[in-house]
């Protein structure tokens, strides 16, 4: 891997930051056509670390808590979503915020902490921006 130096930490010493690629998003799918980064960085033994997100652990103001059956329920309401979203294209009707759309769907995290991290965990940081900010 390349690196450089890049600032210092409160004692002086400089940050040491990776040049380059660190997450090569999107491999393929079963039987489908492959991530061509993903298959040269195998034909160059990359080394590299598989993000298992179905082995996550959640955590609230109590400690270590389990709240990750929210994500199966966010992506039900999101197959809605989306479903409604080629309504939209489709009929060309009037585009909305993501807010909109989910709240359509059903999905309301309200003040609920949890389903409000898990949809930060869905789509905030995934496209660096909350639902209502989208269009």
């Amino acid at each position: 891997m390349i690196h450089t130096e890049f600032g210092s930490d409160e004692s002086g010493d400089p940050y040491t930051i990776e040049l380059g690629a660190n997450w090569i998003q999107g491999l393929g799918t079963e039987g489908g056509p492959e991530n061509p980064v993903w298959t040269f960085s195998k034909q160059s033994n990359l080394s590299n670390t598989y993000s298992d997100f179905s082995s996550i652990l959640s955590y609230d103001w109590t400690g270590e808590n389990s709240f990750t059956d929210l994500i199966d329920e966010f992506e039900g309401y999101w197959d809605i979503f989306e479903q409604n979203a080629g309504t939209i294209l489709t009929e060309n009707l009037q585009d909305r915020s993501l807010r909109a759309g989910l709240m359509q769907s059903g999905w309301r995290p309200g003040l609920d902490a949890h389903r409000k991290a898990v949809e930060w965990w869905m789509w905030d940081w995934e496209t660096s921006q909350t639902p209502e900010d989208s269009r």
